[in-house]
């Protein structure tokens, strides 16, 4: 039976102006058999907004790239899934960005699962989702949401859990995977608004040859742009091949005019956690300074730091955030940096074991300063940090000290469980922490406090 590709259209009048929206649907039943078709139909046609919905799971076997660069008047543009469906794109794409948002305005892209196709290692994908301007750049509004970028485990299946905290078993000569960055924004002009908001977006199990990030930004833009990994965003179990690598890279943002944010919540913080690299790593903004917040994140179990930055003179805001047993130093700042660093309830702590990088590192040659309130330097337990250099307090900084510390406690936290599956990953269990956050909250970082949860079991993964 032959399929009518049929696109429906809903026409409404506004003063001046007769304005036709587009909707199609993609799937066995749907106007359109896959994702490609229906975006290149949307995007031919001046009508707005754009709204394709995919029915069911597939998978969709998408050749080439999903080009979003909108139809002729830019109008709202959304690809989603229907309700409760989340459908597998396997992508078999030779180049950056399996889904390129190269758009002006309004672009919504959410409820898909993105992995590489089978193939050999130069025919595979770069960045599952790629973020740059137009040519013509007014500027644009970005929103990903419940998202899985993972690998193939080699039967066009994902490796990682939807949520990414199981421990994937990834067999190197079975799977496949991107061969860079889950979430890439490339630089651009700084003369337009830019924004990018990731919810519920999940990068697991990557291991890419061109070095994987889970999420990478280099988005500049006005006064009020910012690139914002939000809450439920989860960067898990990816392998980083050089020393910048991070759960979230975000690099030469310049200036203050883009605000590069992690913005977890009580109930979703963000986690950077268990990664054969760096939690997250600032690379280097040198035009000028730049601030950069973290609230309601925790950034755990990494190889390497915990979070480590080569910018000499931004700022960072550290609210809610607990940074814990990463390979290297808590917290990495460059020997020259001239910023300030702010914490409230916070927990910053190590992985146990006395030694020079177990530490946060805010030694500086010149004039900057890190202000601790209301939060905890953990110098007791299991996740201590070390005790047996410097001044033995978990610091290397200055002298005279350069870091200012306001109600803060080093005891050890009791975290319920470090491991990330658990629902007590990073609870606080210690009574002494249940009023020594801000006026008198609980301290907890970016978990729970639950002093009544149980025997903390101490594992890893």
């Amino acid at each position: 039976m032959k399929m009518k590709h049929v696109v429906l259209t809903v026409c409404f009048a506004v003063p001046g102006v007769f304005a036709c929206a587009q909707s199609v649907t993609v799937g066995a039943a749907g106007t359109y058999p896959t994702i490609s078709a229906a975006l290149t139909a949307v995007q031919t046609d001046p009508a707005g907004p754009d709204i394709i919905t995919i029915l069911d799971i597939g998978p969709y076997n998408e050749a080439g790239q999903l080009l979003i660069t909108g139809d002729p008047n830019d109008n709202d543009l959304t690809i989603q899934a229907s309700a409760g469906v989340r459908p597998l794109v396997i992508s078999d794409f030779n180049g950056d960005g399996v889904i390129a948002i190269i758009k002006n305005g309004n672009t919504t892209v959410k409820d898909l699962i993105l992995i590489p196709a089978v193939g050999e290692i130069g025919t595979r994908p770069q960045a599952a989702v790629l973020i740059d301007d137009e040519v013509s750049d007014t500027g644009f509004n970005i929103f990903l949401n419940n998202i899985l970028i993972t690998s193939n485990d080699g039967t066009n299946q994902p490796v990682c859990s939807l949520d990414g905290l199981t421990s994937p078993t990834i067999d190197p000569g079975l799977a496949y995977t991107f061969r860079d960055e889950g979430v890439y924004s490339l630089s651009n002009t700084n003369t337009q608004l830019h924004k990018t908001l990731l919810k519920d977006v999940i990068v697991c199990g990557l291991f890419g040859d061109q070095g994987s990030d889970c999420f990478r930004t280099l988005l500049d833009g006005t006064p009020g742009s910012e690139f914002v990994v939000g809450e439920g965003c989860v960067g898990s179990y990816t392998l980083g091949i050089s020393s910048v690598n991070a759960g979230f890279q975000p690099g030469g943002n310049e200036g203050g005019a883009t605000t590069v944010r992690v913005r977890g919540t009580e109930a979703k913080p963000v986690k950077l956690i268990n990664n054969y690299m760096n939690g997250m790593n600032m690379t280097n903004t040198t035009v000028a300074p730049s601030t950069k917040t973290l609230e309601w994140a925790i950034i755990a179990n990494n190889s390497k730091y915990g979070l480590a930055t080569g910018d000499s003179n931004e700022d960072i805001d550290f609210k809610n955030v607990t940074i814990a047993n990463n390979g290297l130093e808590c917290i990495y700042a460059t020997s020259t940096f001239s910023g300030t660093y702010t914490a409230s309830n916070c927990i910053f702590a190590g992985d146990g074991n006395d030694g020079a990088t177990d530490v946060i590192k805010v030694i500086t040659s010149s004039t900057g300063v890190m202000f601790v309130n209301d939060s905890a330097i953990v110098l007791n337990g299991p996740q201590k940090l070390d005790t047996a250099n410097f001044d033995h307090d978990g610091l290397n900084d200055s002298t005279p000290s350069n870091v200012f510390k306001t109600n803060v406690l080093d005891q050890d936290p009791k975290f319920v469980s470090i491991a990330s599956a658990n629902a007590e990953f990073y609870t606080v269990a210690n009574p002494a922490f249940g009023t020594a956050g801000p006026g008198g909250t609980p301290l907890r970082g970016g978990g729970k406090y639950n002093p009544a949860a149980g025997v903390s079991d101490w594992t890893m993964y």
